[in-house]
């Protein structure tokens, strides 16, 4: 940390027109942003161009950020500036000049000023008739009041330089919760300065980022600056199976003013959301008659859970304080429609009503990515289960936005991450939730293949899935019809064999929702096998279709690999020839093991059937990228 004391007097000064000052430095004065490009410490005559970023469309020569709280102890309002500065080196950079400022419910966002510079340096400016105001989810308004500004910057070509900046007044909260340093494109100097009252310690964390904190202290009664600064971040690199965002990128968290442990986080929620679960007669009447034929709390969970997960339509609501607390849950019943909270508001008021235990869970999903439990914060959360600490060693974990998982399951996404139990009184609690191995998530497939003479097949094929396998495949059909379902089926088959004429098919497993999830079908396939001289030439190759190779065909790795879940998959071929017809089947037994899995592939006939069987099983789901070399054999071996 980097300290710098000075005379309470120049503090004095320096903290009353910090404000003006930063604004000034930030963005340009009004009358002279038509006319002048002058920025301090940054020479728009020496800036790198396409020589030094070959491979990019566009750099970021500035992000600057500055939040300052205004008022201790009962906050107003807190102010937010942002101005930035990027250069467009071609054609794959112009996308940047399309701006979007998202923006929610007691947030005012004012004084935007935008303008491209050309490369010979006439300025146009952005005509303020041209900024609009819309809907950040323009199918989701009754359930939404995100919004956002959005432009697009005029006169763009390659080397011009485009430059924006606005104001965003908000009510009532401490701070920004987080900065983002890094981005997709190279960036030279990201800043972001925090000032507030000096009487506040602020609780932050810093990621994938090693950067100095300059501090300007001040003492009681008035305010404080923190400054970030990092400067020469290389872009974020999109790769395939790399970890959530929030995992790699270089960023900045706070944890909201007066949050210091895990139980004010809870405390916090339960405030909002402990009336909300209130049980009332209608309630207590459903409650009581889903489970009065039920004879253990467990099954009597299931039954209300099962209820909640069928009956209840899920849709984000997020209208002003919407995003974090649930609507009560008469109005969820009512309604038969919630987000995540207002499912497990329900779910665990349901539960009360006939006295079993059930709490609310906040959790980062896994694509959301790992919450940091040394910051406590309420902003690490993008969801809301519920917990019920019944007999079972890890209690029941239950998830009612997920339409095709069984009772006593998680989806994959929900599994493995550290959680927040918000329990009676406000009492918090961290508990991992539990992961499914291999041998949970199985997708199975098994054929039985009559050949013809000509070359032809009738299959009558089964896929058995479970575990993840099989809630994907159920979410996948959940809304379809029997007609889209047909037609899927169809479009799979004529990958494995051009031509292929679908029969009959049947599914069993959706409803009710339970593993497994079983596809039969039957089918015909013009050219199953090559015939020459009396020979069938069966490859199984034509017909298994196995991707994940194809994916990590690059040469070097920059992010480590993270799959979503350990899975198994088993293919079976049961061939029938016909009489007097030699089969060949080209591959041969064999088999592979490793510590990211195993692999195997075996051969064997009886009588007029040959058995081919292969199965691929994934155990290690995080692989580094000093690894990806090992693994690259894994796959093609």
């Amino acid at each position: 940390m980097i300290t710098n004391r000075s005379i309470y007097f120049k503090l004095f000064i320096s903290v009353m027109f910090s404000g003006l000052i930063l604004s000034f430095l930030s963005c340009a004065g009004k009358n002279r942003w038509a006319t002048e490009v002058k920025w301090a410490d940054i020479d728009i005559d020496q800036l790198p161009g396409s020589r030094e970023f070959p491979e990019e469309g566009a750099f970021v020569v500035l992000d600057d950020g500055r939040m300052e709280i205004f008022g201790s102890g009962t906050i107003s309002f807190s102010e937010f500036k942002r101005h930035k500065i990027i250069k467009i080196l071609d054609y794959h950079g112009e996308r940047f000049a399309n701006v979007k400022i998202p923006y929610s419910s007691g947030v005012t966002v004012n004084d935007i000023r935008a303008r491209t510079i050309s490369p010979s340096g006439k300025i146009t400016v952005l005509r303020q008739e041209n900024i609009y105001d819309v809907n950040l989810y323009p199918n989701f308004v009754f359930y939404s009041d995100q919004r956002a500004k959005i432009f697009t910057l005029p006169a763009i070509e390659p080397g011009s330089i485009i430059e924006y900046c606005y104001n965003m007044s908000i009510k009532g909260r401490t701070l920004w919760h987080s900065w983002i340093f890094q981005e997709e494109i190279p960036t030279l100097q990201s800043r972001f300065t925090l000032i507030h009252p000096a009487e506040w310690d602020p609780i932050y964390r810093l990621y994938n980022l090693e950067v100095e904190t300059e501090v300007i202290e001040a003492p009681d009664g008035f305010k404080e600056t923190r400054t970030w600064n990092a400067s020469d971040l290389p872009p974020v690199v999109n790769e395939f199976g790399m970890p959530p965002a929030k995992d790699i990128i270089s960023r900045l968290s706070f944890a909201p003013i007066g949050v210091k442990t895990w139980d004010d986080v809870a405390g916090w929620y339960y405030e909002l959301a402990s009336d909300r679960m209130s049980v009332t007669e209608e309630i207590r009447s459903l409650a009581e008659n889903l489970t009065e034929d039920q004879e253990n709390n467990r099954d009597k969970l299931k039954k209300i859970y099962e209820w909640v997960r069928d009956n209840v339509r899920y849709i984000a609501v997020e209208i002003g304080i919407g995003g974090f607390q649930p609507y009560p849950a008469t109005q969820v019943l009512t309604n038969q429609y919630g987000d995540c909270k207002d499912m497990s508001t329900l779910l665990c008021a349901m539960a009360g009503a006939v006295d079993i235990p059930c709490y609310q869970v906040l959790i980062s999903t896994r694509n959301n990515g790992n919450p940091d439990t040394s910051l406590p914060s309420p902003f690490h959360f993008n969801h809301a289960i519920a917990y019920s600490p019944l007999a079972e060693d890890s209690g029941i974990w239950l998830d009612a936005t997920e339409k095709g998982c069984p009772f006593g399951k998680l989806p994959w996404y929900d599994q493995g991450v550290p959680v927040l139990v918000v329990k009676e009184r406000g009492e918090g609690q961290l508990i991992m939730t539990p992961i499914d191995s291999s041998g949970v998530n199985i997708s199975k497939e098994i054929w039985d293949i009559k050949l013809i003479e000509d070359g032809s097949a009738d299959i009558r094929g089964r896929m058995v899935l479970k575990g993840a396998a099989a809630s994907e495949m159920r979410e996948n059909f959940y809304y379809s019809s029997r007609l889209e379902m047909k037609q899927w089926l169809e479009r799979y088959l004529a990958e494995r064999y051009p031509g292929a004429s679908l029969d009959t098919f049947s599914l069993r497993g959706m409803v009710p929702v339970e593993d497994p999830l079983q596809l039969n079908f039957v089918f015909s396939a013009p050219s199953a096998v090559l015939e020459r001289n009396k020979s069938l030439i069966f490859r199984p190759s034509d017909i298994m279709i196995f991707r994940l190779p194809h994916f990590f065909r690059s040469r070097n790795r920059i992010h480590p690999i993270k799959f979503r879940f350990p899975f198994r998959n088993e293919q079976e071929f049961r061939i029938k020839t016909p009489a007097h017809y030699n089969l060949t089947i080209i591959a041969q037994s064999d088999s592979m093991v490793s510590e990211y899995g195993v692999s195997w592939i075996s051969v064997s006939s009886r009588e007029d059937t040959i058995m081919y069987r292969t199965g691929f099983q994934l155990d290690e789901t995080d692989i580094s990228p000093e690894k990806y070399g090992e693994f690259q054999e894994f796959l093609s071996s």
